[in-house]
């Protein structure tokens, strides 16, 4: 992404100027022949937020949208640089009793949640395991009353039990390599191309993004 040179702030690629707060020590690199950009996070206080607007309470109940697309869709891709006990959150809205989703992993199990009332955690679904030192694209995806599901690359794994129409609508922080507002569940690792999207993306699109930027990450 692009960096604002002076505070290391991070550009939202979009075009909606939602940009990122740089917190702790993070640092940015180029992968991949200098065709990537990540930011490495060191487990120890590094993250990136942005503070609660109306634009980030993605809710899955935005009538502007067709009822066949509501949702949410999040991720990137993400390069664990240790594993061990814990959770440490990779993308968040997510403290207290404020939880919209979160991505998650705990050991080598990256897992996706959401909240219907702030408090209790629905439709959590667990992923394929994670490799050390090496780079995996994992999104999350809620779609309202049907189904939760996590991509590890091109696996896929759903829950359809109790799915809620609606996500809470929470006042915490966006946060991306990071949970609950507490350093100890800081993300050790890299992070390239994260996102996030106010609609349930279909499994062909998703696969389209995986398939066309994995070969930029070597797998």
């Amino acid at each position: 992404s692009s960096v604002q040179r002076s505070t290391g702030n991070a550009y939202d690629l979009s075009g909606q100027a939602r940009t990122l707060t740089y917190n702790g020590n993070p640092t940015y690199n180029i992968y991949s022949n200098g065709l990537i950009p990540y930011i490495g996070l060191d487990g120890t206080g590094d993250f990136l937020s942005r503070a609660d607007e109306t634009d980030l309470d993605i809710l899955g109940t935005e009538t502007i949208y067709a009822s066949t697309v509501r949702g949410l869709t999040m991720g990137g891709w993400f390069y664990p640089t240790s594993v061990g006990a814990g959770l440490f959150g990779l993308m968040s809205k997510y403290t207290g009793v404020q939880i919209s989703f979160l991505i998650y992993r705990t050991a080598d199990i990256p897992t996706f949640v959401v909240s219907t009332n702030g408090a209790a955690l629905v439709g959590s679904i667990s992923g394929a395991t994670l490799t050390v030192n090496t780079w995996h694209f994992i999104v999350g995806r809620f779609t309202p009353s049907t189904e939760d599901a996590i991509f590890v690359n091109d696996v896929k794994a759903t829950n359809t039990t109790s799915i809620p129409a609606s996500i809470f609508n929470s006042t915490t922080a966006f946060e991306v390599g990071r949970y609950d507002l507490n350093s100890a569940t800081c993300f050790a690792g890299r992070v390239a191309l994260p996102f996030i999207c106010a609609n349930s993306l279909p499994d062909a699109i998703i696969s389209a993004l995986f398939q066309q930027t994995r070969g930029l990450f070597g797998i």
